[in-house]
């Protein structure tokens, strides 16, 4: 058995962070990403090498029950994202963000009408990801200064909507498999593909408090 697994991940982003009369501070961010994988394995079986199976190689086992094989994949991804954060007297925090992402495991016809969860930049599908949130940080409102022993108090709510590509890095491709078939070998379909293949997507609503 070998494996071989390459993983390349770049991130670059600008921020910007302004401070208005020591009440308002902004913060803004804006990226790109980009991540790259290649895997390749190759295997081999050896079967009824001898008697008190220790096997050596793969000759050694029987020739008609040998088995060989291997798998080669590559799955990129690309995605632009910004946020912004608003923060007023260190009591009040707005957070709001979007991110647009693309995938090769994603099928090139994943568009599909009537549904805004995607975009077209080009031919190229590019998920659409984003998530608003707000909090409360209480402590730090008069009426609580007295109290010494409370060092932080925020109530917090946020609500986003993400995706994943973790859905076959080969689904929404149609290949083919080498077959056998007595002395000749053909080419046969590997597998259904789907093109219209899209993002795994969930929305999740985080209310929470913070006390310490």
């Amino acid at each position: 058995l070998n494996d071989y697994f390459l993983a390349l991940y770049n991130d670059n982003n600008i921020t910007y962070r302004k401070d208005f009369n020591e009440q308002h501070l902004i913060t803004a961010t804006m990226g790109f990403r980009v991540n790259t994988n290649t895997f390749q394995e190759d295997w081999g079986i050896a079967k009824n090498s001898n008697q008190n199976d220790e096997y050596r190689s793969l000759q050694s086992g029987t020739s008609y029950m040998r088995e060989m094989g291997g798998h080669s994949n590559k799955w990129n991804r690309l995605g632009m994202y910004s946020q912004l954060n608003y923060t007023f007297r260190d009591r009040y925090l707005l957070h709001a963000g979007v991110m647009s992402e693309t995938s090769s495991n994603i099928g090139r016809n994943a568009k599909v009408e009537g549904v805004n969860d995607l975009i077209m930049l080009g031919e190229v599908p590019f998920g659409l990801f984003y998530s608003l949130g707000g909090a409360w940080r209480i402590s730090n409102e008069s009426f609580l200064q007295d109290y010494a022993w409370l060092e932080d108090l925020k109530l917090r709510l946020t609500w986003g909507r993400a995706g994943n590509d973790d859905i076959g890095s080969e689904d929404n491709l149609r290949y083919y498999q080498i077959k056998l078939y007595r002395e000749s070998s053909g080419m046969v379909p590997g597998n259904l593909s789907d093109r219209t293949l899209r993002f795994e997507t969930g929305t999740q609503l985080n209310p929470g408090i913070d006390l310490t």
